[in-house]
Formats: C-alpha cells, sequence, structure tokens
C-alpha cells in the first residue's frame, strides 16, 4: 500500500513538473517569436541596443548602441513585446546583433516614378482617391494585397486641385506607378523632409539644404527623380 501511494505522489509530481515546463515553453513562445531572416530597412536615423536590458533607456544612458541611419538593411531574427511595443532583434552585415523598435523599420519603399498615379482608399477601383500621386512621392510599404494591389503610408503632400491647399497623402492603395529601387528611395526621403519644412514649416533655406542632401546620395548618382529634385532647387533659389 505504501509503494502505491509513493507512486501515486511521483505521478501526480511529474504532471505538475510537465505542465509547469509547458507553460514556461508557452510563455516564451508567446514572448519571442522567431522570424525567417527577413530583410528590412531603417525608415530614419535612430539608435539600436546590443542588450535587452537597456530597452526603454535614454540613449545616453546606454554604452553599446550603434546609431542606424535611413536606407540601412538589417536582417529580423526575433520579434518581442516589451512595455507594450514591439522590438525587433537585428543582425547587421558584420553579424552583430541590436535590438530597434519595429515601428523604425519598413518592409520596402515605395517611390511614385510616373505622373498622376491614381490612389485608393481601399483595394477596389471603386474607391478611388481624388488625389493623384507625382513622380518624387515617398511612402513605406505597408501591406501587400492581391492582384498588385500595395498598401502604402506617403510621406507626400498633394491637393485635389491645382489651385487648393495641399494635404497628408497618408495611408493609400496602389496598383502600379512606382520604384522599390533603395538609392530612388533614399533621394525622396530627402525630398519628402525638404517638403515638410516648405509646406509645414515655411522654411525655404532648410528645404534647400535637404534638396541639395538629395543629389548627394550614394555620391551624387543621377537617378529617375534627379531632374525633379534640381529643377526644385533653382525653382526654390530664384526665389530667395
Amino acid at each position: 500500500m505504501k509503494r502505491v501511494y509513493i507512486i501515486f505522489v511521483l505521478i501526480i509530481l511529474l504532471t505538475i513538473c510537465k505542465k509547469q515546463t509547458s507553460d514556461k515553453t508557452e510563455e516564451k513562445k508567446d514572448d519571442n517569436v522567431l522570424v525567417e531572416n527577413v530583410t528590412q530597412y531603417m525608415k530614419y536615423s535612430a539608435w539600436a541596443y546590443a542588450l535587452e536590458e537597456d530597452i526603454g533607456k535614454k540613449p545616453n544612458e546606454v554604452k553599446d548602441k550603434k546609431l542606424l541611419n535611413f536606407g540601412n538593411a538589417v536582417i529580423v531574427k526575433i520579434s518581442k513585446k516589451i512595455n507594450g511595443k514591439t522590438y525587433y532583434k537585428i543582425q547587421l552585415p558584420d553579424n552583430s546583433e541590436y535590438w530597434t523598435l519595429q515601428d523604425n523599420l519598413a518592409k520596402k519603399f515605395i517611390v511614385i516614378n510616373k505622373e498622376d498615379v491614381k490612389c485608393y482608399e481601399n483595394p477596389d477601383d471603386t474607391y478611388i482617391s481624388k488625389i493623384k500621386l507625382q513622380p518624387g512621392d515617398y511612402g513605406t510599404l505597408l501591406q501587400e494585397g492581391t492582384d498588385d494591389w500595395i498598401k502604402v503610408e506617403f510621406g507626400a503632400y498633394r491637393s485635389i486641385q491645382d489651385d487648393q491647399e495641399r494635404k497628408w497623402v497618408g495611408v493609400k492603395w496602389i496598383k502600379d506607378g512606382y520604384t522599390t529601387d533603395i538609392t530612388v528611395a533614399h533621394q525622396a526621403y530627402y525630398l519628402y523632409l525638404a517638403n515638410y519644412n516648405l509646406i509645414q514649416q515655411k522654411n525655404k533655406t532648410e528645404a534647400i539644404k535637404y534638396l541639395k542632401e538629395a543629389l548627394d546620395v550614394q555620391g551624387g548618382v543621377e537617378t529617375e527623380i534627379t531632374p525633379l529634385i534640381k529643377e526644385t532647387i533653382a525653382q526654390l533659389e530664384s526665389q530667395q
């Protein structure tokens, strides 16, 4: 009888241990989500921290960190929720690893390279917007749909009519009229910053500075939107 009792107790203990192990495994599974080596790109300059325990600290409080810049390619290894925000563990080309906010990264950059490109509020032709996108309009890919539809968050200002004030484009769906070339995206990003300073800040000097930075991308390489940037600089400088 005593032997039966001991066996019964052992079975209960093994069951409890198995459940606790299972709970911990499930908790870890929910906490860290492995990602299949997805390449993404920095949306702007931001600090990345080598140690997970440094997340949430100010940059001047962290010793082991790396400043990453717009367009830098990284490989996403792990996704993790920390203090209500999603962070990625990323790997750089030299195999070093850091942590950065998910919001700091983009799957792809989208730059309009055709005139009067139609955009939509939903991925359906009946949801067409009155806004028509123009060459140089910059955005980041949010979602790839079916039948060539893509959802993009645009950093661009466009008016519905030529004589109206330009409005923020924001999130739209498009099907064509764009490029994902990283060099073009780098130039378009500076063009976006120039337009922001011109339209929102009314600062022509700062706008011209960003436009000239756009021309210096990749050592001054010419792209399909380079003529637009040069033309904009000439217009602004003639007004000063």
